[in-house]
């Protein structure tokens, strides 16, 4: 297995494993069960930070189960959360004194709780020291130690090894020029086969690593630490049956491009560790199997399928979304979101909509009219009269194309890219082109494909609702929906989730594009999200989540026998499936998504580059599918 952006030294340190079992739900003494769990994890938070996110997560009903704090001068902190489904107390303590720990220790114990993770820190030249404890509803025997010397550790090895207890954490520290350790060992009732190691060097670990692999066991509990200029390493390994990967020595964007990968896979981080080697701070991580999505049985056929694709039609980077009767059963990236620093994309990174746009807003007309605050059939001039006297077109015939709006007026049109500055509303757009005449089609003839159209359609709204388009969006589908990334591009803020945009060169190379404001298009062409959430839309619609089958049927009507085009949506039938689809292009974006209701399937595919090929590609994976 090769990582691109690993020298060879790197990659010989860099582990990783995985393992094939049966899905099933087990607690255990591991803390670390199978089975389907929400769950979260944060790296990089200062102290505020931090608190701010254990009382959020302890609101959502999530608990902690893996705590990092790097000191020096100031504390950094990563946890790992996940969904508290027995509503287990719990209690996390960090930064405390010797004496202070030693109190909490004693009183964590006597009111029943048990440890499960143990930390040691400096800052400031000061050492600090913390633990997560849970309620033992198990009434699972357990002791903890720290501030062991070596030979103390392997004296209590051995006595609580001789007891039946089994090691879950281990952590190691320098005091003065002493390698300290702590350690959690829990009463072993499971009879679970177990093993650990430490002082292990890079090389030496990577062929222990190996040996427990074969062996059957898999990484439970991992621990690096310097000896000088030597990186030393200490796991816990147990032997399960349990889908599982782990990593180690990767730098902060490639522990990010495993997370990011893995949760698409359907995995949840389980135990991160952060430490400092002569190279920098590095990452390693623990992943447990938590979907099946690695079950279904299309998903390596979809792969090559999108390999080939993206070798025939280059783009920086892709993301493809598959859901099928209510779930997502594919959710995989390809390429890069940030080619500066090998960032690269999921199926979270979020993407230019470009006229993938159009659906959605076809989409919000009808449900706002099904609620009885819009109406299509309407005249435009109705809700907005600041537009001209000759644009008397319905907001349908807008919606389907049909309202004889120009388009743009050639593939160097300025608009294509954008304004330099934001316009202040849907109605500020439309004066860019609301003046020109409409289009002059031949007899019989009544399609014209217009983005421009379709901020006509968001001026009547904005008069509507009384608010801006982008607030419209976000409070009929993306908040009620739970489609966080469903929003109109904001081109001055933009987050870490957000892929930069890229043309490809004549000599093969891709270059970055410079962003420009989409706002005077936001209905047509100037959305964006993610390739999951699109997906999730696409299957809260088929599901009649978000309009009912009248108001489905209804919107994708097409009004003539002129194009397929209905309102927002191509309407076709493939194999003998109807389907309902929309594609989209424009600098820095190719993006599409096809409906099959039949078959309660959705496709989704985003790209970071203007690229052919896609709607055929899209209907291609769709039909793989189902």
């Amino acid at each position: 297995m090769k990582h691109p952006f690993l020298t060879l030294k790197s990659y010989l340190l860099l582990l990783v494993l995985i393992i094939v079992c049966t899905p099933g739900w087990s607690q255990g003494i591991t803390d670390q069960p199978t089975g389907n769990y929400d769950w979260a994890s944060y790296r990089d938070m200062n102290q505020t930070t931090y608190q701010k996110r254990l009382t959020e997560m302890r609101r959502k009903g999530m608990r902690p189960v893996d705590v990092e704090i790097m000191g020096g001068n100031t504390r950094t902190y990563a946890a790992v959360f996940r969904q508290n489904t027995d509503q287990r107390m719990w209690e996390l303590k960090t930064g405390l004194t010797s004496e202070q720990y030693n109190t909490k220790w004693k009183e964590m114990k006597n009111k029943g709780f048990r440890p499960v993770d143990q930390e040691s820190h400096l800052l400031r030249g000061k050492r600090y020291y913390g633990a997560l404890w849970i309620k033992n509803i198990e009434n699972y025997k357990w002791v903890s130690f720290r501030n062991l010397s070596s030979s103390d550790y392997s004296k209590r090895f051995q006595e609580y090894k001789g007891k039946g207890y089994m090691p879950v954490d281990v952590d190691a520290y320098k005091v003065g020029n002493e390698i300290r350790y702590s350690v959690i060992w829990i009463e072993n009732k499971q009879g679970k086969q177990w093993a650990q190691y430490r002082n292990l060097t890079a090389s030496q670990f990577g062929a222990r690593f190996q040996e427990m692999n074969n062996k059957g066991y898999r990484l439970l509990d991992t621990e690096s630490y310097q000896n000088g200029r030597t990186q030393l390493y200490a796991a816990v390994w147990i032997k399960e049956r349990m889908q599982w990967k782990a990593y180690r020595d990767m730098t902060a964007i490639q522990f990010g491009n495993k997370w990011g990968a893995f949760r698409d896979e359907g995995y949840r981080l389980e135990d991160i560790e952060i430490y400092s080697t002569p190279q920098g701070t590095r990452y390693a991580g623990v992943w447990v199997m938590n979907k099946d999505r690695y079950m279904w049985s299309k998903k390596d056929l979809i792969t090559t399928k999108a390999k080939r694709f993206q070798r025939d039609n280059p783009s920086r980077g892709m993301s493809i979304a598959i859901a099928q009767n209510g779930k997502i059963k594919y959710l995989k990236g390809f390429g890069l979101a940030n080619q500066d620093n090998g960032k690269e994309v999921n199926g979270h990174t979020i993407y230019r909509m470009a006229s993938v746009s159009k659906a959605i807003t076809g989409v919000l007309a009808f449900k706002l009219q099904a609620q009885g605050k819009f109406d299509v059939d309407q005249k435009t001039r109705k809700y907005e009269e600041g537009l001209p006297d000759h644009h008397t077109h319905t907001i349908t015939q807008l919606l389907s194309n049909r309202g004889r709006v120009r388009g743009y007026t050639s593939g160097r049109d300025p608009l294509i890219h954008g304004t330099n500055s934001p316009v202040a509303d849907a109605l500020a757009g439309s004066m860019l082109f609301a003046n020109d005449p409409l289009v002059r089609l031949p007899r019989d003839s009544f399609y014209v494909y217009s983005t421009h159209g379709y901020t006509l359609v968001a001026a009547a709204m904005e008069k509507s609702r009384e608010m801006s388009f982008n607030d419209i969006l976000r409070e009929e589908l993306s908040s009620p929906y739970q489609l966080p990334t469903l929003r109109c591009e904001d081109h001055l803020d933009l987050g870490p989730k957000h892929s930069k945009i890229y043309e490809r060169l004549r000599d093969g190379r891709f270059g970055t594009l410079r962003r420009k404001s989409l706002s005077w298009k936001y209905a047509g062409g100037g959305m964006e999200c993610s390739a999951y959430d699109l997906a999730r839309f696409g299957m809260q619609l088929v599901d009649r989540r978000i309009l009912s089958q009248d108001d489905i049927d209804e919107m994708l009507s097409v009004p003539d026998d002129d194009s397929d085009y209905a309102n927002g949506w191509i309407v076709g039938t493939r194999k003998g499936n109807k389907y309902y689809s929309k594609g989209g292009s424009q600098p820095g974006s190719r993006a599409y998504i096809i409906c099959v209701p039949e078959k309660k399937l959705v496709v989704a595919v985003m790209c970071n580059t203007k690229v052919g090929g896609i709607h055929s590609f899209g209907k291609e994976l769709a039909e793989a599918s189902w």
